[in-house]
C-alpha cells in the first residue's frame, strides 16, 4: 500500500505545526483504519475503561499483543478509564488494577488515573477527588515509569491553578499533559452558540490558557473533543492534541463530513425529524472534490453518494480525511493570515467570542518564524511544542 501525496501533505502540516489528532479506537469495535495505506500510521487512543465496563470479555486483550490487535503502527494513547469509573463508581477499579494493566502494555502515553469531580459535587468533595487524583499519579509513576501523563482538574480556575502547581511538584516538566474533565462542558458546546462570559467556549479556552501557563512546553491534550468543529476549536484555542470518536459516530448515524459545513445526512430514510441538515448542491460541489481512499474509489458523483449514504465503512473513511483535512487547512490559515474568516465559517459566536477574549491566536509572524526555526519559544501559547515519538508516515 502506498500512501497518497495528498494525505502525506495534511498529516506533515499537523506535524509541522506540532499537532496530534489521536482517532479513538476501542478494543470492542471494528479496526478501520489498518486496509487503507494513508491512515495505517495514525496516532490511536484507546481506553481501560473498555476492560472496565466488559472485564471478562476485553481483560485479556489488554497485552502485549494490543498494538497489533488494534493495529497501532504509530503513536498510541491509553487513556485510564477514569471518566467511565466516575460514571459507575460501584466498579471497583482503583490505581493498583490499572497499574497492572499499564505494566504489560506498549503504548506511548499512558494517562494517569484520574478521579473528575462530578456537577453536584461541592468544594469539601472536590478536595478530595483532586487529592486522589495526584495520590494516583505519584504511584502510577513510582510502579509504571516516566511514560505516565498526568491530567489537570479544576471545577473554578482557582482549583485549576492550584492542581497545575501541584502536579508539577510531583513532575515539573511532563512532555504531555492532559485537560481532565472537559467532557461534559464541550458536549454544551453545540447548543450555547450566543457569546457571554460563562459560555462552555469560554470556559475551556481559560482552561487552557491555565494550564500552559504552568507547562509551556508540554504537549497540552482535550480528552474526548468529539465533533469536527469542536476539533478546531480546540486547536485555536491552543492545545496542541485531541481525540475524537466522532468522525466514527457521525458515520454510524448515516452522516458524513463536509468541509467548512460540518454533518450533512445523505438520506432521510424515513426520518420523521431529521438530526442534521440533508446534504444539497452546494456540499455535493465539495464532496466531489474530496480526495479520500473511498471517495477516490468512484468517480461518478450521484454512485459515490449512494455509495457512502448505503456502507457505514466508506463513511468512516471519508470522515477521518475529512476530519485532518480541516484541521490542516486550519493551520494553514494560520499562515496565510486568513484566520479570522476560516474560524468565523466554522465556529459559534460563542467559540469566537471565547478565543477572542483570552486572546490565544498567535500573530502571523510568531507563526512564520516558529516554521521557519521549527525552534519553538516559551512565549509562544499556541505553537508549542509536542512531545513526539521518532514516528514517521511509512514511505
Amino acid at each position: 500500500m502506498t500512501i497518497s501525496s495528498t494525505f502525506e501533505a495534511i498529516v506533515g502540516t499537523l506535524q509541522q505545526h506540532r499537532r496530534t489528532l489521536w482517532l479513538g479506537q476501542s478494543v470492542d469495535t471494528s479496526v478501520l483504519h489498518a486496509s487503507y495505506a494513508d491512515f495505517e500510521w495514525l496516532p490511536l487512543l484507546t481506553s481501560v475503561g473498555c476492560i472496565i465496563r466488559r472485564p471478562k470479555a476485553n481483560g485479556e486483550k489488554f497485552d502485549g499483543k494490543l498494538r497489533e490487535r488494534i493495529a497501532a503502527k504509530g503513536p498510541l494513547t491509553i487513556d485510564s478509564g477514569g471518566f467511565v469509573l466516575m460514571m459507575n463508581p460501584s466498579l471497583g477499579w482503583n490505581v493498583g488494577h490499572v497499574a497492572d494493566v499499564y505494566e504489560r502494555i506498549d503504548a506511548d502515553h499512558l494517562i494517569s488515573l484520574d478521579v473528575p469531580p462530578g456537577p453536584a459535587d461541592g468544594p469539601a468533595v472536590r478536595r478530595r477527588k483532586y487529592e486522589a487524583t495526584l495520590s494516583n499519579l505519584a504511584a502510577l509513576i513510582d510502579r509504571v515509569g516516566p511514560r505516565v501523563r498526568p491530567v489537570a482538574h479544576g471545577a473554578t480556575m482557582d482549583e485549576l491553578d492550584r492542581n497545575c502547581r501541584r502536579i508539577a511538584a510531583i513532575v515539573p516538566t511532563p512532555p504531555f499533559i492532559g485537560l481532565g474533565g472537559i467532557v461534559p462542558v464541550l458536549q454544551q458546546c453545540g447548543s450555547v452558540r450566543r457569546p457571554g462570559a460563562d459560555t462552555p467556549q469560554r470556559r475551556i479556552v481559560e482552561a487552557v490558557a491555565c494550564v500552559r501557563s504552568h507547562f509551556p512546553d508540554a504537549s497540552l491534550h482535550l480528552f474526548g473533543v468529539g465533533s469536527l468543529n469542536t476539533v478546531i476549536g480546540a486547536f485555536a484555542a491552543g492545545a496542541n492534541s485531541v481525540d475524537s470518536i466522532g468522525w466514527r459516530q457521525a458515520a454510524g448515524f448515516g452522516s458524513v463530513y463536509i468541509p467548512g459545513r460540518h454533518r450533512r445526512l445523505l438520506t432521510d430514510r424515513d426520518r420523521p425529524t431529521p438530526c442534521r441538515p440533508f446534504i444539497n448542491d452546494e456540499d455535493r460541489a465539495l464532496l466531489a472534490q474530496c480526495r479520500c481512499p473511498e471517495c477516490r474509489r468512484v468517480h461518478n458523483d450521484d454512485e459515490r453518494i449512494t455509495r457512502l449514504a448505503h456502507h457505514f465503512k466508506p463513511r468512516a473513511v471519508h470522515n477521518i480525511w475529512v476530519l485532518y483535512q480541516e484541521a490542516a487547512d486550519y493551520l494553514h490559515s494560520l499562515e496565510r493570515a486568513s484566520v479570522d474568516r476560516f474560524l468565523a465559517k466554522r465556529l459559534s459566536d460563542a467559540w469566537l467570542d471565547a478565543l477572542e477574549a483570552v486572546r490565544l491566536r498567535p500573530p502571523l509572524e510568531i507563526v512564520r518564524r516558529l516554521q521557519a526555526n521549527r525552534v519553538p519559544a516559551n512565549n509562544d501559547a499556541n505553537l508549542l511544542p509536542e512531545f513526539s515519538p521518532a514516528y514517521c508516515l511509512k514511505q
